[in-house]
């Protein structure tokens, strides 16, 4: 009995656009309950929110909301990066200035800082959304690692990759050049 090899099957991929995706949100296709993401083109499920999580986006909107008249402060709304990319971070400080186009979703042009909240997304957050912010030259992306206790800082995107990177625990303090002022880590951290 002769078996013959079964080849390597290779499927191709449709990645999603933005419009696409939005549509689907319109037409009652994709609810709020659906907890989904447009990364690289393809429909991400999210992480269900936790007490800790919920605690931390708190405390970092009371962190911002002094600046209320200088930014806008993005909750868990969409972020356009790109033609494939529509995230939901936890915190987006947006320019007051630069919102030119209010009927349009906020972009990485008008972005000074983006906050991922990390529990158990901590791998998609560190890897995924770390490129993409990068890639779409968001200036500043935050990871508040839950699992851990730390602030992962990062900062200079260049050519994909973000140049400088800190990480501050419990008991530390840093600058946020952008609004000036030092951020207390234990404000922070639930």
């Amino acid at each position: 009995m002769h078996i013959v090899p079964i080849m390597a099957l290779e499927l191709q991929q449709r990645l999603l656009h933005v419009e696409e995706y939005q549509r689907m949100v319109e037409v009652g296709i994709l609810t709020e309950d659906d907890r989904v993401e447009l990364l690289a083109g393809k429909m991400i499920q999210m992480s269900p929110i936790g007490i800790r999580h919920v605690n931390c986006v708190n405390a970092l909107t009371s962190l911002f909301a002094p600046f209320y008249d200088e930014v806008i402060i993005s909750v868990q709304n969409p972020l356009q990066l790109d033609q494939l990319s529509l995230p939901e971070p936890d915190l987006a400080i947006l320019k007051k200035d630069e919102r030119k186009t209010p009927i349009a979703l906020p972009n990485a042009e008008e972005v000074l800082l983006v906050v991922e909240v990390a529990d158990s997304s901590l791998g998609k957050d560190s890897q995924i959304k770390q490129e993409l912010y990068a890639k779409a030259a968001v200036p500043e992306y935050w990871i508040v690692d839950l699992v851990n206790d730390l602030i992962l800082i990062f900062r200079k995107p260049k050519d994909g990759a973000y140049q400088i990177s800190h990480q501050f625990s419990a008991g530390d303090s840093f600058s946020f050049p952008a609004l000036g002022g030092t951020v207390e880590v234990n404000a922070i951290l639930p």
